[in-house]
């Protein structure tokens, strides 16, 4: 790879960083994400609200996630 481009690539994934957005190796799991919250959302408390609503709905906070993301993503794409 072109050291310019290397550090286009750099530059890329520092800005995603900034933004919250964890950065993952090219090759990756299509089965598996991590989600990182960042610190500008914690005081939301998502991941304990997830774990409240998960036991209301008798469901794990991984398939209630599964839900949203697929919720946005069918949204997004009918935008596009």
């Amino acid at each position: 790879m072109p050291l310019a481009a290397s550090r286009d690539t750099m530059q890329r994934k520092r800005i995603l960083r900034m933004k919250g957005v964890s950065v993952m190796a090219r090759e990756m799991d299509p089965t598996k994400i991590s989600v990182y919250i960042p610190q500008t959302k914690q005081e939301q408390h998502l991941v304990e609200r997830l774990i409240k609503l998960g036991a209301a709905r008798d469901r794990s906070v991984n398939y209630l996630v599964v839900i949203a993301i697929e919720q946005f993503v069918d949204r997004e794409e009918q935008l596009q």
